[in-house]
């Protein structure tokens, strides 16, 4: 085989590999994380206490996020309880947040028309407040 056939061959396997590896690079190293928002969907379970995420708006100018979390009906300790537990998950998942706000619905229908009858959690790292409202 000719000597400049086999150089270009092996320029061809080399351009095939570097490729291959930076295309790894670009996944592993440099692929976008998830938004906050996407990280907290869903549903999830805490001591007992069963509860969906069904709506978060990050406001990633002001390191603030708000979140509609359907709970069911929560005693206010239990309230608390899962109002510092999705504050700690948040801060935990985000760098430099300043402000956390939870809506605690008792269902869909609730949250659909915007009417916080569970509680209210306000999060500042000066301050939790928890406006609780005891069951229907």
């Amino acid at each position: 085989m000719p000597k400049a056939k086999k150089i270009s061959i092996a320029l061809v396997i080399t351009l095939i590999i570097g490729m291959g590896l930076y295309f790894l690079f670009t996944l592993v190293i440099l692929a976008p994380k998830e938004s906050l928002s996407e990280q907290m969907w869903g549903y999830y379970e805490f001591q007992g206490m069963e509860y969906e995420i069904i709506g978060v708006i990050p406001d990633e100018e002001k390191n603030q996020v708000v979140y509609d979390v359907i709970t069911g009906e929560l005693s206010e300790e239990e309230a608390g309880m899962l109002a510092e537990k999705i504050i700690e998950d948040t801060i935990a998942n985000t760098r430099g947040i300043k402000e956390i706000t939870l809506f605690f619905y008792s269902d869909i229908i609730s949250a659909g028309v915007e009417e916080v009858d569970v509680a209210r959690a306000d999060w500042t790292p000066d301050e939790l407040t928890i406006q609780y409202k005891p069951g229907k």
